[in-house]
């Protein structure tokens, strides 16, 4: 879910707050731990703010996890629009 909707956020007009609920470790996806340890800290050497915030784990096919996901919209697509 995250990787869907995370174009999304980064190129929103406004800083976005993401709660998720469901598994936070499930079959033939990334677990939001590759997010938090990898993509994100990735990220942020090209300029995009990413964070993510446990609040409870889940696992499938139970669930009952909960993360956070606040993203700062990128400006430097918008920036060389401009003519």
């Amino acid at each position: 879910m995250i990787q869907m909707i995370l174009p999304s956020l980064l190129f929103g007009s406004t800083p976005s707050t993401v709660t998720l609920r469901g598994g936070t470790s499930v079959s033939k996806s990334p677990s939001v731990r590759y997010f938090e340890k990898i993509l994100f800290p990735l990220l942020k050497n090209f300029g995009i703010e990413a964070s993510v915030k446990i609040n409870e784990e889940g696992y499938y096919p139970w669930g009952g996890g909960e993360a956070q996901i606040k993203v700062q919209p990128v400006n430097f697509f918008f920036e060389c629009l401009k003519i």
